[in-house]
C-alpha cells in the first residue's frame, strides 16, 4: 500500500486566499487557535486575566520600564488613565485640567522619551508623566504650543525629541505636518516647539510631495519612518540647522490607520491602505499576505472599523498579531499571527480587545508555589523556571474596554479567561496522491480516484487524549458533502482514522473544545490508485 507522508505540517500555516486543491502538502486551508513554527502546527496558549480589578476601563494600553528597572502597565480610558504595577492601581490623571475628553474612535498613542511616559488623545493637551513613578500624576505636556489651540493627532518619540503628527492649530489642520520639540535631556519634558526660535532646535516640515495625510511613526535602526495614507517617508537626524532630513521612501503604499505599524529585529510590519500586509527594511517592501491573507482581510474587515485594527510584535513567539475587526465585536476579534522567523501565518480568537503592549508583569500572584498547583504534571501548560527563561519585558499583555476584570496576559497555561479555548486545524481538497512512480517521482492525475484505508496522525504535547478528535472525509468532487470518518483515541500519540473510501479529493480535520494541549508533528496517509471512475 502506497504511503504518502506529510511531514512538514508547520512550514506553510494557514493559506486562506488560495483555493485548497491548489495548495501545496503541508498547508492548511482553515484553522482556529493555532500557530506554525515551521516543523510542528500547534493550539495556541491561552491567557488569564491579572494584575486585579481595574479602576477604569482600558481602551488603551502602555508599558513602561523605568531607569530602576521597575515595570508597570498605564491603562487609558475615555476621561481617567490608571496605571498598575505589582497588582496596585493608580489613578494618574491629571490635577489640573479635568477629566479627559477622548471618545471610543480616537483612542490614545504615546510611548517613553527620555524615560518619561507621555500619551496623547488628540483632543486634550498631550500629557507626560515628570517623575517616571507608577504613581506620579501626568500633566500637561510644559511649553506645549498655547498661543493658538494646538493639538496633534499622533504623538511618538524618535531619539530625543517628541513627533507630533497631523497638527490642527486654532482652527486649521495640516494634515501633513510634521512638527517635533526641542531635543531633551533624559527624564527632562522637552523645553520648547517653537519653530521661530533660533535658539532651539525644534521645528516644523510638511510633508507634500504626496497628497495624503501624515498616519503615525516608527523608528527603524537609525531613521524615523513615517506612515501617511498614501505613502511612507524617513526622517533622519542630521543637525542643525535643518536638524532633520525628510525623503520619500515608497510612493505606491501607504498605512491605513494609526497603530497599524510594528518593529522587529531590524523591519518594520504594516498594514497598508490597501489592506495586505508589508514588510520593509526601510529600502525594500514586499507582501507577506498575498495569495495568503490579503482576500480575507478585504473581505472581513469591517469597513466601519478599519482604524480599530492594529498590530505588535509578541517576542515570546517570534509573531507580529494583527488584530482585526470582525463580527459584531467593537473592536477586534480575532488575530492573524505571521511568525516573522518560520514565515508562516496562524490565527487566534480574542474577546474584543482594543489594545496590546509587550511589556514587564510584575505581580505577587505571578509566581506559583507548588502547595498553590491545581493541575496535574500532565495537564500544566507552562514550564519549570518559566519566568527566569524569559527576559522581563517580553510578555504581550492585551485589554478589553468591556472588562474591569484586569488585563489580560497572553502566552499564559491552556485555558482562555479560565473558559475552555477551542481550536480546529483542517485541509480540505487534497487531490496530490500518488497515482503512479516515475524516475522516482510521483506522478499526480487530477481526474484519478484514489482508494483511502488510513490516516495516522502524529501528535506531541497531548494533555487530554480522548479530548481531541480527528476527521477524514473522501469527496467523489468538491463540490460533494464532507461525510467524516473520525476517531478520538490515541495510541502512543497516534490517531488512526480507518477509511476504506473511494474518491478524488481527501479532507483532514482536527478539532477540540476541551481544555488540552496539542501538536501535530505528521499525517501518514495509505492509499493507493483506484481507476478512472467512482
Amino acid at each position: 500500500m502506497p504511503l504518502q507522508l506529510i511531514d512538514n505540517v508547520g512550514q506553510l500555516g494557514i493559506i486562506s486566499d488560495t483555493q485548497p486543491e491548489k495548495l501545496a502538502d503541508g498547508a492548511w486551508s482553515n484553522g482556529q487557535n493555532v500557530r506554525f513554527d515551521g516543523f510542528v502546527a500547534s493550539k495556541v496558549a491561552g491567557s488569564r486575566y491579572f494584575a486585579g480589578s481595574l479602576s477604569g476601563s482600558a481602551y488603551s494600553l502602555f508599558a513602561h520600564t523605568t531607569f530602576d528597572g521597575a515595570h508597570f502597565f498605564a491603562y487609558a480610558g475615555l476621561t481617567s488613565v490608571f496605571t498598575v504595577n505589582n497588582n496596585i492601581h493608580y489613578d494618574i490623571s491629571r490635577l489640573v485640567g479635568g477629566a479627559y475628553t477622548t471618545d471610543t474612535t480616537k483612542l490614545w498613542t504615546g510611548g517613553v522619551l527620555g524615560g518619561l511616559l507621555f500619551m496623547n488623545n488628540g483632543i486634550d493637551i498631550p500629557q507626560i508623566q515628570l517623575t517616571p513613578t507608577a504613581s506620579a500624576h501626568l500633566a500637561n505636556i510644559p511649553n506645549w504650543p498655547t498661543t493658538v489651540t494646538t493639538r496633534c493627532n499622533c504623538l511618538r518619540a524618535y531619539k530625543n525629541y517628541l513627533v507630533a503628527l497631523d497638527v490642527t492649530k486654532g482652527a486649521i489642520r495640516y494634515r501633513q505636518m510634521v512638527k517635533w520639540s526641542a531635543s531633551a535631556q533624559p527624564l527632562t519634558a522637552p523645553t520648547s516647539w517653537d519653530e521661530a526660535d533660533t535658539t532651539k532646535d525644534a521645528g516644523e516640515t510638511s510633508l507634500s510631495e504626496t497628497n495624503g495625510t501624515v498616519v503615525d511613526c516608527l523608528p527603524l535602526r537609525d531613521i524615523n519612518i513615517i506612515y501617511k495614507d498614501d505613502s511612507v517617508h524617513g526622517m533622519q537626524y542630521i543637525g542643525v540647522p535643518f536638524v532633520f532630513r525628510f525623503y520619500q521612501i515608497f510612493s505606491s503604499v501607504g498605512i491605513i490607520a494609526k497603530r497599524c505599524v510594528a518593529a522587529f529585529e531590524n523591519y518594520h510590519c504594516f498594514i497598508g491602505n490597501d489592506l495586505d500586509i508589508y514588510v520593509h527594511d526601510g529600502n525594500t517592501i514586499r507582501s507577506i499576505a498575498d495569495s495568503r491573507w490579503r482576500q480575507y482581510m478585504r473581505q472581513n474587515v469591517l469597513g466601519s472599523r478599519y482604524e480599530r485594527m492594529f498590530m505588535v510584535a509578541n517576542p515570546v513567539t517570534s509573531e507580529i498579531w494583527v488584530f482585526i475587526p470582525t463580527g459584531s465585536a467593537q473592536y477586534t476579534s480575532k488575530v492573524l499571527m505571521w511568525n516573522w522567523r518560520k514565515d508562516t501565518w496562524g490565527e487566534r480568537d480574542v474577546a474584543n480587545v482594543s489594545s496590546a503592549v509587550a511589556g514587564g508583569i510584575e505581580s505577587t500572584d505571578y509566581v506559583t508555589i507548588w502547595s498553590a498547583m491545581t493541575t496535574t504534571w500532565d495537564t500544566e501548560g507552562t514550564t519549570w523556571a518559566e519566568l527566569e527563561s524569559l527576559p522581563p519585558d517580553r510578555k504581550l499583555v492585551m485589554c478589553n474596554p468591556d472588562s474591569l476584570t484586569g488585563l489580560i496576559e497572553t502566552e499564559y497555561g491552556t485555558l482562555e479567561l479560565g473558559a475552555n479555548l477551542p481550536f480546529m486545524l483542517e485541509r480540505t481538497g487534497i487531490w496530490g496522491i500518488p497515482t503512479a512512480i516515475s524516475d522516482g517521482a510521483r506522478v499526480i492525475d487530477l481526474g484519478s480516484v484514489k482508494f483511502v484505508r488510513r490516516i495516522r496522525f502524529r501528535t506531541k504535547d497531548i494533555s487530554v487524549s480522548d479530548a481531541i478528535t480527528f476527521k477524514v472525509a473522501v469527496q467523489s468532487d468538491l463540490n460533494s458533502p464532507q461525510a467524516y470518518a473520525s476517531t478520538n483515541k490515541l495510541t502512543n500519540s497516534t490517531a488512526e482514522v480507518t477509511v476504506l473510501k473511494r474518491g478524488a479529493f481527501l479532507s483532514i480535520r482536527i478539532e477540540s473544545t476541551m481544555d488540552t494541549l496539542f501538536s501535530l508533528q505528521s499525517v501518514e496517509i495509505e492509499v493507493e490508485p483506484s481507476g478512472d471512475y467512482l
